[in-house]
């Protein structure tokens, strides 16, 4: 499944110029695992250019005491999904450097439906729209991780409703597991120098 979906990516996004992998999490420090089991299948983060990394900076202020703004970049889930509008400013910016190749954004559903009252049922939606919106903009594939979808109801909800939008209606690649996701972004930087 992992390779259609990588097939589909190359198809739509063509053989961006970057070499190396974008990881944007939504706190909890999974995103440093989630590095070490890239290397360990062959994927390497991107090195950002100074400009996309004074433009971390200015976009998220207080990202020294998050862990600086790098490669990965870890947020919580109320900063990255309570703001949309930042939310598509680090795709984009991160998407835009010469050095990465695709993105990987994790998102930590546990998290985001403790920061709701609703369980963050009503917003899910409008951050799905928003991630679908600023993955479109992009030349290059956003592989979205849904961590956590089976925690409790809320989040099966919210796991449910995100692979039903982002998956089924925009058709982009959404993951249940990490694995999963790196596997996809694996057949896809295999596929890239393949005429399409």
């Amino acid at each position: 499944l992992s390779a259609l979906a990588a097939w589909d990516a190359r198809e739509r996004t063509g053989a961006p110029s970057g070499q190396g992998l974008m990881v944007i999490g939504s706190g909890g420090g999974v995103s440093v695992l989630i590095s070490d089991a890239a290397h360990q299948l062959g994927l390497r983060l991107a090195p950002l250019a100074d400009a996309t990394l004074a433009g971390l900076s200015a976009t998220i202020p207080d990202a020294a005491d998050l862990g600086g703004a790098g490669n990965p970049v870890e947020i919580p889930v109320d900063r990255m999904f309570g703001d949309l509008d930042r939310m598509a400013r680090l795709i984009a910016l991160t998407g835009a450097d010469a050095a990465v190749s695709a993105i990987l954004l994790h998102v930590n559903l546990i998290a985001l439906s403790n920061n709701y009252d609703d369980g963050g049922v009503a917003h899910w939606r409008a951050v799905c729209e928003g991630l679908d919106r600023a993955s479109r903009a992009l030349d290059k594939p956003v592989a979205i991780v849904l961590r956590n979808g089976s925690c409790n109801d809320l989040t099966e909800i919210l796991f449910r409703s995100g692979m039903q939008h982002l998956a089924l209606e925009c058709g982009l690649p959404v993951f249940g597991q990490m694995a999963e996701a790196l596997c996809f972004l694996r057949h896809f930087r295999d596929l890239r120098g393949r005429a399409p």
